[in-house]
């Protein structure tokens, strides 16, 4: 068994001044394998949850480092996020700390992560009034647009009813059955209602992100996107920072709404 020591990025709204932490730990596994791993260490008296940013093969001198008290079973953060999350503390001008804590939502203390899809305080409603020449031509919008694909490709549908975005929603969902779709609207009212309608067309590929539910229901919501690589989430601009692993498609419901956006604080979308 040998030493790892391990710079650990705290999920707290820390000062810029303090970064990674260093830490060790004794394992028989690869240290590089730790990398990205969520863990649980020891911070001025309490516990807090962290993320592994980096290995290092020397400890710091004269320094006496405290030991990693637990390596979390969530999903590993890979490069990529780990990259934007350091991209988003420099652009925000925050700690990297403290921009994980904006990322990352509460993890509950005792409740157990549930692997069923939570779809609360939403009632499946299935009445679309819309015209069959309407979804056709929809339909055949969706399609063309599927059938450019490529990288970072961004189309409008000028869409008045809420009824012709639903099924424009669910024509993409059915369009990219194996991957994910990220359905952004303005306001909680609006989610609650796309998620209505959305409910019983998809079940059980259905998320909801919800900010105003209880923090296990959330927490349980927010994993369950790691681990389901068909998900569609219904959520608000929070979301953008969920954990997407195969994402297909960004849907941005009424994209001219201004609570899509954000100037009143630091950091903002």
């Amino acid at each position: 068994m040998q030493s790892a020591y391990l710079n650990v990025a705290l999920i707290k709204r820390l000062p810029r001044s303090l970064g990674v932490l260093t830490y060790f730990m004794k394992t028989n596994e690869d240290t590089d394998a730790m990398v990205g791993r969520w863990v649980r260490v020891p911070f001025r008296g309490k516990m807090a949850d962290g993320v592994v940013w980096s290995v290092v093969q020397q400890p710091p001198r004269a320094v006496s480092l405290q030991p990693v008290t637990d390596v979390l079973d969530l999903p590993s953060w890979d490069k990529d996020r780990r990259d934007f999350a350091e991209r988003f503390a420099r652009v925000h001008w925050i700690s990297l700390p403290h921009a994980l804590d904006v990322m990352v939502p509460e993890r509950p203390k005792r409740e157990a992560v549930s692997h069923t899809t939570d779809v609360s305080n939403v009632r499946q409603n299935g009445h679309l009034r819309i015209q069959q020449q309407r979804e056709r031509e929809i339909a055949v919008a969706v399609g063309a647009c599927m059938q450019i694909g490529g990288d970072a490709q961004k189309y409008f549908f000028p869409l008045g009813t809420r009824a012709e975005r639903i099924v424009t929603m669910l024509h993409i969902c059915t369009a990219l059955p194996t991957q994910q779709v990220c359905i952004l609207v303005p306001t909680r009212e609006e989610l609650l209602r796309c998620a209505s309608a959305l409910a019983g067309p998809l079940g059980a590929r259905l998320l909801v992100l919800d900010t105003t539910l209880p923090t296990g229901t959330y927490w349980n919501a927010w994993i369950n996107i790691a681990r389901k690589p068909g998900a569609v989430v219904v959520t608000t601009k929070r979301g953008l920072f969920a954990p997407f692993r195969s994402l297909g498609a960004v849907v941005v419901d009424m994209e001219t709404d201004r609570n899509h956006r954000q100037s009143d604080m630091n950091p903002r979308y």
